[in-house]
């Protein structure tokens, strides 16, 4: 909020509270399990995406869970992340870090349904020279912290702390590409997990952009990109605005891209999460879009659109049927 009220602490809070009177509802449980969920469906996923996409099985998501059917659930991708990087670390073999090693914290979404932003990530890092680490990890406990389950994300926090701390010694840079994800570890493990060790953690813990911006600046040939001013818009996610502003993202976009890139002046797209998917708010979600973003979009004039968050991309996507990607898949595509 513009006057520094903390606006979703104060949500999560609320939400806390209400649970401990009358209990979580089915839609929360459902939204904090999601990641559990995630990692049965993975298993098959060419059946679970068919069973997903079903009009069948959305009407009774409706109507159950109170998930709009309009809004079809992302797919999931055939291969994980992580099966990729098993594959990756066997090739690598015994690489030898010239920078030192960097954490990647490997988020839901990303494992999950967008493991070629991971891909990305990765390649972008290894070509400044970084060894890539991902350790394993749970849920960051974003989706449990936005339905108030505070007692779930806080156990979460604390496995994510401990092992953090085991994988990144001081001064180990910890990086993440989903900016909800990444960022919880800045804003709301200190609070969670009142300890040294959350502290710590938070303090090494930077969005890929802002990373490889400082990267960038300490080195200005750590990565090199093909010269083009080919037209893109860069749409940013809002967590990443109140937290760490664009800034960062828009510097390396317009290392790859120079003239060409800009950013959309733009307000939120409105899925905030699982807001757009909640019937009751899946005419309020689409008319935020509206204001401002989606209009840009439509009149791009054959621009590509880049943005930083899984579910921005999901928005655009279904109001404006343009298929967005993350920055990190512009500059890895970009990189000589």
């Amino acid at each position: 909020c513009p006057t520094g009220v903390d606006m979703a602490r104060l949500k999560a809070e609320y939400l806390a509270r209400r649970i401990l009177t009358n209990g979580a509802s089915r839609r929360a449980r459902l939204i904090a399990e999601l990641p559990d969920r995630l990692a049965w469906a993975s298993r098959f996923p060419r059946f679970s995406n068919l069973l997903a996409q079903s009009t069948p099985f959305r009407s009774m998501v409706e109507r159950h869970f109170g998930l709009d059917r309009r809004v079809l659930p992302p797919r999931l991708a055939t291969t994980t992340f992580r099966a990729w990087y098993r594959r990756h670390q066997r090739r690598r073999g015994d690489m030898k870090e010239s920078r030192g090693t960097v954490i990647y914290f490997v988020d839901t979404w990303t494992n999950y349904f967008t493991p070629q932003v991971g891909i990305a990530a990765v390649k972008l890092l290894e070509g400044a020279g970084f060894l890539v680490d991902c350790p394993r990890m749970v849920c960051c406990g974003r989706p449990a912290i936005s339905q108030g389950l505070l007692a779930e994300a806080r156990q979460l926090a604390e496995i994510n702390v401990l092992r953090l701390s085991r994988a990144a010694p001081p001064g180990v840079p910890i990086v993440g590409s989903e900016p909800s994800c990444i960022l919880t570890l800045v804003d709301e493990y200190p609070q969670l997990v009142r300890t040294q060790g959350a502290r710590r953690v938070a303090s090494q813990t930077f969005t890929i952009e802002s990373f490889l911006r400082r990267v960038l600046d300490e080195r200005p040939d750590a990565l090199r990109f093909r010269p083009t001013e080919s037209p893109l818009l860069y749409h940013a996610h809002c967590h990443q605005k109140a937290i760490v502003g664009s800034a960062d993202a828009v510097a390396l976009l317009g290392a790859a891209f120079g003239g060409g890139a800009s950013e959309i002046n733009s307000g939120c797209c409105g899925m905030a999460g699982s807001f757009g998917h909640e019937v009751e708010h899946y005419d309020v979600a689409r008319a935020i879009g509206e204001q401002r973003l989606f209009p840009a979009i439509r009149g791009r004039e054959g621009a590509e659109v880049a943005v930083s968050g899984f579910s921005c991309r999901q928005q655009i996507e279904h109001h404006t049927g343009v298929q967005a990607k993350h920055v990190v898949e512009y500059l890895a595509d970009q990189l000589m």
